[in-house]
């Protein structure tokens, strides 16, 4: 006999992956009748969260195949390809390595993506893609696509329409965050690849880091450097542009008010990069360790972590939603002084750098200990709705028809 009765409404986005796009369905399922007791419901499906995976730099090796099941056995509801797939003359052999997560996957252009104009549009065409620029709403979260290829400085296509989503994104009373990616980043430790813009690339820098700021970005992903960097949160700095403004030393708990976390994740597979130093502005970072990126929000907190190929943790870090407040820019003097006291207490490579804190558990030698992982809401495995600019798929409320602007 029925003790109770729970009427449930659960909405499930499924990915559904035709040859050239990826189209959003919404299936409404009514439970009526459903038994519950004390322990029928041991988890609360949330519809605020959600589980996505970002890092670029893949290629097609071993490595790859070991990022590619890492996101497939976690069950990511989205991931997000930063950048330089193939490094070939065809996408092929990363489409065909990419093949379990492929419906599910997001990508932004790099460098080694339109070597060619055929290169070029056989990417735009498989992921349904008519520019290279776009966002899309997933859930609370707004998912902005940069191109660090094409035309971006002020005054651009593409600056502009960077201006105006990230403006609408700031007054849409629906979205709680907001996330940036792109391939070439703003800002690098130094390092050995030989690429001045593998260093952070100056016209990104001063063009986009003032909008992030105005308009409350939260998170930047980006790739190119083939390792993994994740910096303080950082506000930019117009006296220093290259010495960005870090607001907060702690290791990795962060207020949204605070500036963005930056995070270069080119640990796809293909190579890795050496490190030559570490910047005052960076937390933590790496270049032994191929991995991925997770992101899992809730409605008030964005938690990260870095997992190497072997499914080990390497660093993680938090960001709870504050009201954003009026931004004023820190002197100099402040910034300098608040920049030198977080390189006095941060590690590189498990080994001190200046004054460091030898019991800082950032150590390369022993990764970070996994805390109890909270259980993923089944609600996160939602796709995006409202696709703006390049993009045709993404479901319903599409801006622009799929054919940017």
């Amino acid at each position: 006999m029925l003790k109770n009765q729970l009427c449930m409404r659960i909405e499930v986005r499924v990915y559904r992956n035709f040859r050239y796009s990826h189209q959003l369905f919404t299936i409404i399922v009514l439970f009526i009748g459903m038994v519950f007791n004390s322990s029928s419901l041991d988890r609360v499906f949330a519809a605020s969260d959600l589980d996505v995976y970002a890092v670029g730099d893949w290629g097609c090796t071993e490595n790859t195949q070991k990022i590619v099941n890492i996101a497939k056995s976690r069950d990511a509801g989205m991931v997000l390809a930063l950048g330089d797939y193939s490094y070939a003359s065809t996408p092929d052999c990363w489409f065909n390595i990419i093949k379990p997560i492929d419906g599910i996957t997001r990508i932004n252009i790099g460098n080694h993506d339109d070597g060619s104009a055929t290169l070029l549009d056989s990417f735009l065409k498989h992921f349904g893609l008519s520019k290279q620029y776009y966002s899309y709403d997933m859930q609370n979260v707004h998912v902005l696509t940069m191109s660090t290829e094409e035309q971006f400085t002020v005054g651009s296509a593409q600056y502009n329409f960077v201006l105006d989503d990230l403006q609408q994104a700031a007054t849409n009373p629906n979205i709680k965050w907001n996330i940036v990616n792109m391939h070439a980043p703003l800002y690098s430790s130094p390092n050995t690849s030989g690429d001045p813009a593998c260093e952070g690339d100056k016209a990104l820098r001063d063009s986009y880091h003032p909008l992030f700021d105005k308009y409350g970005v939260d998170l930047v992903l980006e790739g190119h450097v083939h390792n993994y960097q994740r910096s303080y949160p950082i506000m930019y700095n117009s006296g220093n542009p290259s010495n960005p403004i870090v607001t907060s030393c702690n290791k990795s708990s962060y207020n949204s008010s605070e500036g963005q976390v930056y995070a270069i994740v080119g640990t796809g597979g293909v190579n890795l990069h050496g490190l030559a130093g570490k910047s005052s502005f960076m937390a933590n970072q790496q270049d032994s360790k191929f991995g991925i990126l997770n992101i899992q929000s809730s409605d008030d907190v964005l938690d990260v972590k870095f997992i190497d190929s072997h499914g080990s943790f390497f660093d993680q870090f938090n960001i709870t939603k504050a009201v954003k407040k009026p931004i004023k820019e820190s002197k100099g003097v402040h910034n300098t002084i608040l920049n030198q006291h977080c390189a006095d207490s941060i590690l590189y490579h498990g080994k001190s750098q200046t004054k460091a804190d030898s019991s800082d558990t950032s150590k390369d030698k022993k990764p970070d200990k996994p805390k109890a992982e909270t259980k993923k809401k089944d609600g996160g495995k939602g796709g995006g709705k409202g696709n703006k600019g390049g993009g045709k798929g993404g479901g319903k409320g599409n801006k622009g028809g799929g054919s940017g602007r």
